[in-house]
């Protein structure tokens, strides 16, 4: 959203848009030098209050274009001693600023924490977001005691496995839809390129699923998926890991996509870690079989 200001209009509208996002959301400020312009955006999450306070509150990182919808479904089977924050990178009611990049994201997230006084928090986070998450991790390291990371990867080079992987899937008809996709990132290729790949990622793959996947989305974001993919493409975190002194779980699961190797590797950069893996399910676990999984992701916080 752009709006055009002077100085007294602009410090009239930060005392009224903080009172309206206090709890839930983020405020940024952009000035355009040349136009003059105000330019806000918001991240904004739904808080869940923990069964006790004993526990940092627990930042959950959806994977993308998805918004959080998906980890609703099943939050209640997470019994987290401590508040579990629902993040969506991006407003529903909001557009996304031009040139937005994951670099600004991640000053949208530092915000969000500032606004809502979290201090030392833990995370989990599910493929895309974790790359996302990963980034934040190495910016404020000091302030994360733990980390539940499923099926994603602290560098690019997992992608061009995952392309093989969910072709492998696919009769030629479906690869040759893929294939008119590739590279396109207006949102109709973007959503039709998502749906087949996601039928893949169910075992065995179905489409059925993969298109409630993406309906049951309040926002789909494709725009936010499109801005940062040129960083996703180039994403390298491993050996900036190497100074995170906090615990680690790595989560898999067997019917997975996403190749093992690339997942498990963050094993090398992180000391402090722990392997687990679902003999059953695949990338979307949690929705496919939510008390065991949020079981054994709450049963590993909740232990120390």
């Amino acid at each position: 959203m752009r709006i055009r200001v002077d100085c007294m209009l602009f410090f009239w509208s930060v005392k009224i848009l903080n009172q309206q996002f206090q709890y839930c959301s983020i405020l940024i400020y952009l000035f355009n030098e040349i136009k003059s312009e105000l330019i806000l955006m918001t991240v904004v999450s739904k808080v869940i209050k923990g069964i006790n306070g004993e526990k940092p509150p627990l930042l959950l990182f959806p994977s993308l274009p998805l918004d959080s919808t998906y980890l609703k479904l099943s939050e209640g089977d997470l019994q987290y001693q401590g508040d579990v924050h629902l993040l969506d990178y991006v407003d529903a009611s909001e557009s996304l600023p031009e040139k937005y990049n994951l670099k600004q994201l991640i000053k949208d997230l530092k915000l969000y924490l500032e606004n809502n006084k979290i201090g030392r928090f833990n995370i989990f986070a599910h493929g895309l977001g974790g790359l996302i998450a990963l980034k934040l991790v190495t910016d404020v390291k000091d302030q994360i005691d733990e980390i539940v990371l499923f099926s994603t990867s602290a560098s690019s080079k997992y992608r061009p496995e995952l392309g093989w992987n969910i072709r492998d899937k696919y009769s030629m008809l479906i690869k040759n839809e893929l294939d008119e996709y590739y590279g396109k990132l207006d949102e109709n290729s973007l959503e039709h390129k998502f749906t087949r790949a996601y039928a893949a990622y169910f075992n065995p793959p179905d489409l059925t699923k993969a298109m409630n996947l993406i309906s049951s989305s309040k926002r789909l974001e494709f725009d936010l998926y499109a801005a940062l993919i040129p960083d996703l493409e180039q994403f390298d975190v491993r050996y900036k890991l190497k100074k995170f002194k906090g615990r680690c779980l790595i989560m898999t699961a067997e019917d997975d996509v996403w190749p093992l190797k690339y997942i498990r590797e963050i094993q090398n950069y992180i000391t402090d870690h722990s392997l687990y893996h679902f003999k059953t399910g695949g990338h979307f676990k949690m929705v496919e079989d939510p008390e065991e999984f949020w079981g054994a992701v709450g049963r590993w916080l909740n232990q120390s």
